[in-house]
């Protein structure tokens, strides 16, 4: 249902109308907080995982090559790259560590339970 939400708002432009009726303190604020929560959520998962698999100085290593990253993408004015890149680094520097590479999902829909993907609920 969010989903659809943010999907019509997209085609209606109903997104620019919203931030337009807010105050510039509050998208900061919006902004700083929503990444924050998003940051921190990430940095626990890759670090969980990296302790899972027997390898924590993987965490250590991609966290450190993606701040070197961004400071690269910042002095050529090119921040748009930084999600790809990003990605990319993460996958080469978790395999060259020996990182194993395995899949573990099973076909089907995914789960469209929002409270799962906002983390509420455990998958199972």
């Amino acid at each position: 249902m969010v989903g659809i939400f943010g999907l019509l708002l997209g085609l209606t432009k109903g997104g620019s109308t919203l931030v337009n009726l807010t105050g510039d303190g509050v998208r900061g604020g919006l902004l700083i907080y929503l990444g924050l929560v998003g940051l921190t959520g990430q940095m626990n998962a890759l670090q969980g995982w990296a302790a899972s698999i027997g390898e924590e100085a993987i965490y250590f290593v991609v966290i450190l090559v993606v701040i070197l990253t961004y400071a690269y993408l910042v002095r050529v004015n090119k921040r748009w790259l930084a999600i790809p890149l990003y990605s990319f680094a993460a996958m080469v520097v978790a395999l060259i560590m020996g990182a194993p590479f395995q899949f573990t999902t099973t076909p089907g829909i995914p789960n469209m339970n929002p409270a799962y993907w906002w983390g509420r609920i455990q998958a199972g």
